[in-house]
């Protein structure tokens, strides 16, 4: 999944793949970054600066 966000509310998406194992390419939100602590940060999510 590619999510080229520059704001996001909860990160839905985000989380709905991380938990499939589909990788993720995302940017540096701080949405995405609390799902990836919340998830215990996957090896699959791939963050980009904005």
């Amino acid at each position: 999944m590619v999510s080229p966000a520059v704001y996001k509310g909860l990160g839905f998406p985000f989380a709905e793949a991380t938990q499939r194992g589909i990788p993720v390419i995302c940017s540096d939100i701080p949405a995405f970054r609390e799902q990836l602590v919340a998830l215990d940060g996957p090896g699959n999510v791939h963050i980009v600066p904005q």
